[in-house]
């Protein structure tokens, strides 16, 4: 009876002994959890930053390069100038940015096409004419902040880039599409026959009419931007309804 009860003893305490150590094994086990969890955060967080640094690290480098492609053109301001020029490292850069075009590709959106797009999505359901949407582009891209000399360089840099030259082509497609339609609704309000492919027509003149003020005023010593606008959006209005 000794001996059994002996023997259950130890069983019971060999029972107890097990879920101990199966607890401290279990305990040990949430503790290498939270501890390998909490060390791949801090990886992560010393990898990639907060959002909020890894979006201030990018604008830097955007800024950094608008002024290189400024001042410099596309082909010269390389990967190397724009580390320097931004203060970060390869990696960063490499980080926020596959290779040099998406680089120039997001200070053309951000110079260009993110303006435009702005402009036009807020007055989008308004009927503006082929004048007033020249007027409104304008201000939207030579707002005091833009250097249309930039725009012109970023011209030039697609020229001599196919890959480069297709994706801002790609981009201001987009921009043209908003502008054809907000002239459509223009036109069909007065009764044009045939809204749509004169909207297309007309919303190419007016792109255009843009393209030709920004650089004038970047390659002519007095060019006067009022006036301009002025005889090119009357233009464009009589073209809308002749």
């Amino acid at each position: 009876m000794v001996s059994v009860h002996q023997d259950g003893l130890h069983r019971r305490r060999t029972d107890v002994e097990t879920e101990a150590e199966g607890g401290l094994r279990h305990e040990t086990s949430i503790r290498t959890i939270v501890l390998v969890t909490t060390e791949r955060s801090a990886f992560r967080r010393r990898r990639g930053g907060c959002p909020h640094m890894r979006s201030t690290k990018r604008d830097e480098i955007v800024a950094a390069a608008t002024e290189l492609i400024r001042s410099d053109g596309v082909r010269a301001a390389s990967i190397a100038k724009i580390i320097a020029a931004s203060g970060s490292s390869a990696g960063s850069v490499y980080h926020h940015f596959g290779s040099k075009n998406d680089i120039v590709l997001a200070v053309a959106r951000r110079a260009l096409v993110e303006p435009l797009e702005a402009a036009l999505a807020a007055h989008q359901d308004e009927a503006l004419s082929p004048g007033d949407l020249l007027r409104l582009m304008a201000g939207a891209v030579l707002d005091g902040t833009l250097h249309s000399s930039l725009i012109v360089q970023l011209w030039a840099g697609a020229a001599d880039e196919p890959q480069l030259a297709s994706i801002i082509r790609d981009q201001m497609e987009g921009v043209r599409e908003r502008t054809t339609g907000g002239l459509a609704v223009y036109l069909r309000a007065r009764g044009v026959q045939d809204a749509e492919g004169r909207a297309t027509v007309i919303a190419m003149l007016t792109m255009g009419q843009m393209m030709g003020m920004l650089a004038q005023r970047t390659l002519l010593a007095e060019f006067d931007v009022a006036a301009y606008l002025d005889v090119a959006a009357t233009m464009l209005d009589g073209l809308a309804t002749a």
